[in-house]
């Protein structure tokens, strides 16, 4: 049976491997949701099965790379190995297991699939894309669902599942809205406000924090900070931060701070963390700590000035985090206007 998708102006003929509609089933972190085939508004998780009346495939993950797909049976019919890769796993898919064999994947530069191998270096099947991702040309026998960007295509739908949205190259555009909603752009159905050549998101999960921080004690001691800090939303903003707890040793240090995590956006970041670790050196201080707050986990680098009784310290805070920013287009575009403004109102002078 065929399904017809409709968004917008952009339709999709699915082919459904059995008579009856497809079904699309997600299980985000926030909940599980289920649609049918006729409505491409799918919520991308962690977890995804597709299940058209009989047919049924799921998929265990590490992380968000899949590691296994098993049948409605439970019986595995695909494993995967991976390695280093580009952001988001793009180029690091290395191995295929299916049928009781081995192939490797061969990638352009740019982490698109462009052949397998088996194990005789054999080529059993070979891809040709377009620039935005549409299939130009395949051969070879063998069937399995990673080609353009080493993203799963749908065999339901010929759409790309990227892990949090869904991708039609046929368009060239985004089929599901941004997690982020509006926080990461007024147009949901962007990415990184179209500019590719500045920004990147492989995950959507990330942020970088620059700043100061000063911690001291002896037997209980305190901390605080104040950072700039990003994400690949494109986001920018302050975040201020203060804690206190247990503190082994007696020292005082302060200096330059580098914070990196898995958060979503700078805004998880407010509230409450814990953060462990210590610092070592007299006059010049060197530390690292392990952050984890809701819903993300990361690690402070810190490089300073100290000193006290004691060379080495080893701590442990409870600190609470408040956030103001703003995203990067939104202040560029308000700088535009205002520049606009002014060439508008000297040119009214004049």
């Amino acid at each position: 049976m065929q399904s017809l998708l409709q968004r917008a102006s952009t339709s999709w003929t699915a082919d459904a491997p059995a008579e009856g509609n497809c079904t699309f089933i997600s299980d985000a972190a926030n909940g599980r949701e289920q649609r049918n085939a006729e409505d491409s508004g799918l919520l991308a998780g962690t977890f995804l099965s597709i299940s058209c009346l009989s047919w049924q495939r799921s998929a265990s993950r590490t992380g968000f790379l899949p590691i296994q797909e098993r049948d409605a049976s439970n019986i595995i019919t695909r494993e995967y190995t991976w390695g280093k890769n580009l952001g988001g796993g793009i180029g690091g898919l290395l191995n295929l297991r299916q049928g009781g064999a081995d192939y490797s994947y061969l990638y352009d530069g740019k982490g698109n699939v462009s052949a397998l191998i088996d194990s005789t270096q054999a080529v059993v099947a070979s891809y040709a894309y377009d620039p935005f991702g549409q299939l130009m040309s395949k051969s070879g026998n063998l069937v399995q669902p990673y080609t353009f960007s080493t993203k799963e295509a749908q065999s339901g739908t010929g759409q790309y599942y990227y892990g949090y949205r869904f991708y039609d190259s046929c368009s060239g555009k985004w089929t599901t809205r941004d997690p982020l909603g509006e926080r990461a752009d007024l147009n949901l159905y962007r990415m990184i406000q179209n500019n590719t050549v500045n920004l990147i998101d492989p995950l959507g999960l990330w942020t970088l924090a620059i700043g100061g921080s000063a911690s001291g004690g002896g037997g209980a001691g305190a901390s605080g900070s104040v950072m700039v800090v990003v994400d690949g939303h494109g986001n920018i903003g302050i975040t201020e931060s203060g804690g206190a707890g247990g503190y082994g040793g007696v020292s005082a240090s302060g200096g330059m701070s580098i914070q990196i995590t898995n958060a979503d956006t700078i805004y998880d970041l407010e509230g409450v963390s814990a953060q462990t670790g210590g610092s070592v050196g007299e006059g010049i201080s060197v530390g690292a700590e392990l952050v984890t707050g809701t819903g993300y986990m990361g690690i402070n680098i810190n490089l300073g000035f100290g000193g006290g009784l004691t060379p080495v310290e080893m701590h442990s805070f409870v600190e609470y985090a408040g956030v103001q920013g703003r995203n990067i287009k939104d202040i560029i575009d308000f700088i535009k206007n205002l520049l606009a403004k002014r060439k508008s109102s000297c040119r009214k002078t004049k």
